[in-house]
């Protein structure tokens, strides 16, 4: 830009640009480390190269701050994009193995107490659900982040005639962050990155949670992969679960970043440089939450899933309660409280008999009816029966958001077209650094050749 805008003379312009090129054959950090790798080695090792006459006209118009702000923007949109490709492959794996386990009934558990019966697909669709939203903030994070510091130099910008909307062109950025004060100073688009990130990595703890205790022999209802286990130096038949508490301890390490980075930017805003402060934390997150994200998708594609066990505890705990309350409704017309106290109080009486939800009659049933209104329902057996099933249960539930796999089946088909328009804007945006890189290298070439 410094050379089309005649800042630089041409030849001196070539030379700079060769040198450039040249360090980066040799590879950057080594050239660096080779004069001191101090904070400006690469005008060290230019100067070394061509003496000052020559180097010295390299930090025209710009200083340190836009130079950190355009790399801390850089290496931040590149790893978003990084932790954005990961988490669409993982909603992908979520959709299809949901789509394997539309019928799969389970408990569904609220308070860590059976709640009601749902399926495994509906239970893996409500993450797809959470991690597309997710990927909107990602989006849009990405998008705040993607707008070019570079021509702010240290807070007004420079007296040189700088075309900032080139830089921003060839540096692959979507627009300028316009007030140069702002563009240096104010780093809240790396903050709501720390966010986002945190929200994603506290969802993907939550879904690891799950997986991680319903591997416990006491539950039984899922096997993680032997890949992603691991086995005990002295107990022979130990086969610990590792992906899920990796997830779960960067969950718990995400939280503590951002309490750090939040916690760092309290300073002065003309205290602080944003690349010492800040994006330490930041990268490590993102890191984190990549392999996190890719140990989750493989966890899960790979995951062994006891149909058996899971219908057998759908209904052994009273987790269609909430049926056989509204079977009373339907069939004896009676008020909602009326039926959930009788009902309450029936769980309460089969369980002080020892006796299984599928063990109970409409005998016990007009028993609890007489304990708390002082006559029998006499609701049909095959009523009561239907009531306590929950596969029943389940596919009773066809209105909006229900489990029922006639409901839930096209749902999923517009989270996957909701997840091929986010591939599509994922794809847009890796497309677009790719085509501003050969657009800056093709500058570059033009420079040199002329």
């Amino acid at each position: 830009m410094l050379v089309e805008e005649g800042i630089i003379p041409r030849d001196i312009g070539r030379q700079l640009l060769a040198g450039l090129r040249e360090m980066e054959r040799e590879d950057f950090l080594e050239a660096r480390r080779s004069v001191g790798a101090s904070n400006h080695s690469g005008e060290l090792w230019l100067t070394k190269r061509f003496g000052e006459e020559i180097a010295g006209w390299l930090h025209v118009g710009r200083s340190s701050g836009d130079l950190g702000a355009v790399s801390d923007s850089v290496t931040a949109r590149g790893k978003l994009l990084d932790v954005c490709e990961k988490l669409l492959v993982l909603r992908a794996t979520l959709l299809e193995t949901a789509k394997e386990h539309l019928a799969t009934v389970m408990p569904g558990y609220s308070g860590a107490q059976h709640a009601q019966p749902i399926t495994f697909g509906f239970y893996l669709h409500s993450w797809e659900e959470a991690f597309r939203r997710d990927t909107e903030r990602l989006h849009q994070a990405y998008a705040r982040i993607n707008l070019s510091p570079a021509g702010a130099a240290i807070m007004t910008g420079s007296d040189f005639n700088l075309n900032r909307h080139r830089v921003a062109e060839l540096l692959g950025f979507d627009g300028l962050r316009t007030n140069c004060h702002d563009a240096i100073f104010h780093i809240d688009h790396l903050v709501e990155a720390a966010c986002v990130l945190t929200v994603l990595m506290t969802n993907a703890g939550r879904l690891a949670d799950d997986l991680h205790l319903w591997a416990t022999s006491e539950f039984g209802m899922v096997a993680i992969p032997d890949r992603y286990c691991i086995t005990s130096s002295i107990m022979p038949q130990k086969k610990n679960p590792w992906s899920t508490v990796y997830i779960r301890g960067q969950y718990a390490r995400s939280m503590g970043r951002l309490s750090g980075v939040m916690a760092l930017v309290k300073a002065r805003q003309d205290e602080f440089d944003a690349e010492h402060f800040v994006a330490v934390e930041l990268w490590e997150m993102m890191e984190a939450d990549h392999l996190s994200l890719e140990f989750l998708e493989g966890t899960i594609a790979h995951l062994q899933v006891n149909r058996k066990v899971m219908k057998q505890r759908a209904a052994a705990f009273w987790a269609t309660a909430t049926d056989v309350a509204s079977m009373l409704v339907r069939e004896r017309r009676l008020p909602w409280r009326t039926a959930h106290q009788i009902v309450a109080i029936l769980v309460r009486l089969s369980q002080e008999r020892g006796l299984r939800p599928q063990d109970v009659t409409t005998d016990l049933l007009d028993e609890a009816a007489v304990a708390h209104s002082g006559k029998p329902l006499g609701v049909p057996a095959d009523a009561l029966r239907a009531a306590l099933d929950p596969v029943h249960f389940v596919n009773a539930r066809t209105m909006v958001g229900g489990p029922a796999p006639s409901r839930l089946e096209p749902q999923m088909a517009e989270s996957a077209a909701r997840l091929a328009a986010d591939r599509a804007a994922y794809t847009r945006a890796r497309e677009r650094l790719e085509q501003a890189a050969r657009t800056l290298e093709a500058g570059i070439d033009a420079v040199l050749a002329g």
